[in-house]
């Protein structure tokens, strides 16, 4: 289960405001009736901590098996705006008592501080998108204050055995593993699956893309000029579907399938997928044998798109699924692959 700290917990912070940092909205927090980034935060205060002691602990046993070691949890970390800890007297009172430089390093120790609970209460393994790992590598902590307890080498570090969800791009993958960190690859391209399968106007309405079958095939998970030290770190590979411009569960199934088939393929093997035939022929093509598997998933009822473009029924239309164009999916990755480059210099 991913439970998101610090950021996108708006209705956490309409619930309980006194978990919030920072000045509160005119009127109070409300449940967000939109998407997007937002800048309420959750405090990193010992209390937002206790209160996070019983949500995992009535989560992780309502988990059938869950018991023992083999259980993560994604304590997320992603696209937080920190002005309102910067803010806060509080939380700047909190931050240099703890020997750290500003409101990244607190990001970074807030998530080791809930990586640790996980750990110590409930023998669970943290994962975290990378803006975590890149709060630690920004936020070196300063000197202690005299009479804290702790060193300030750890100050503003993640936990060790914390897993890093690479989504920004292979870069700042590779950093975090070679860091040490497990990694697990997910850039947006390819794996974002709520990008278009197409850039058509016969497709649904999605935020951007296209992300084409042949584009998962051709994933490259740890790419060839990573060191042996970064290559080992790598454990996995996932693809993301985020839903607001998917209006049902068939709908959903048509953005996955059958991208996260070539994706399984990508990870099965650790490499490229050939798509048609390869020039080596060392490994069979996957578009035919994708194409006969598809008879699979249509016995399975999955609404899957076919490999030549949507079925009448799955067509955007004119209406509100109409399809729009929206963010090129190249453009993205690179914005977000210099931003990623840009953390922690």
């Amino acid at each position: 289960p991913e439970v998101e700290v610090p950021g996108h917990a708006t209705a956490l912070l309409a619930a309980m405001p006194q978990l919030g940092s920072g000045t509160p909205p005119p009127g109070g927090y409300q449940v967000s009736a939109d998407w997007g980034i937002f800048p309420n935060l959750m405090s990193p205060l010992p209390p937002t901590r206790d209160f996070l002691a019983e949500i995992f602990a009535e989560l992780l046993g309502a988990i059938p098996g869950a018991g023992g070691g083999g259980r993560y949890v994604h304590i997320g970390g992603d696209e937080c705006v920190l002005d309102s800890w910067r803010d806060d007297p509080r939380i700047e009172a909190y931050w240099r008592q703890r020997g750290l430089s500003g409101p990244a390093g607190l990001h970074a120790c807030f998530l080791r501080d809930v990586a640790d609970l996980l750990a110590d209460d409930f023998g669970a393994r943290a994962l975290v998108w990378d803006e975590g790992f890149a709060s630690a590598a920004s936020g070196s902590g300063t000197p202690a204050a005299p009479g804290i307890a702790g060193p300030a080498a750890a100050a503003g570090q993640l936990r060790p055995d914390t897993i890093v969800m690479a989504w920004r791009g292979t870069g700042i993958a590779c950093r975090a593993a070679g860091a040490g960190h497990d990694v697990i690859a997910a850039p947006v391209l390819p794996t974002y699956f709520d990008y278009s399968q197409a850039d058509d106007e016969s497709e649904p309405a999605a935020i951007g893309g296209p992300i084409r079958v042949q584009d998962v095939a051709a994933f490259e998970p740890v790419p060839a000029d990573w060191p042996d030290s970064a290559r080992r770190h790598l454990i996995g590979t996932q693809f993301q579907v985020w839903t607001e411009y998917i209006p049902d569960a068939r709908a959903l199934e048509y953005m996955i399938f059958p991208r996260a088939c070539a994706l399984a393929e990508v990870a099965w093997a650790g490499r490229p997928s050939p798509w048609q035939d390869d020039a080596r022929g060392s490994r069979p093509p996957l578009r035919p044998r994708l194409a006969s598997h598809l008879g699979r998933l249509a016995a399975a009822g999955i609404e899957y798109r076919p490999l030549d473009g949507p079925w009448p029924w799955q067509r955007g239309g004119t209406g509100p699924r109409r399809h729009r164009g929206g963010y090129r999916v190249q453009d993205v990755a690179v914005r977000l692959g210099n931003l990623a480059a840009g953390a922690g210099d």
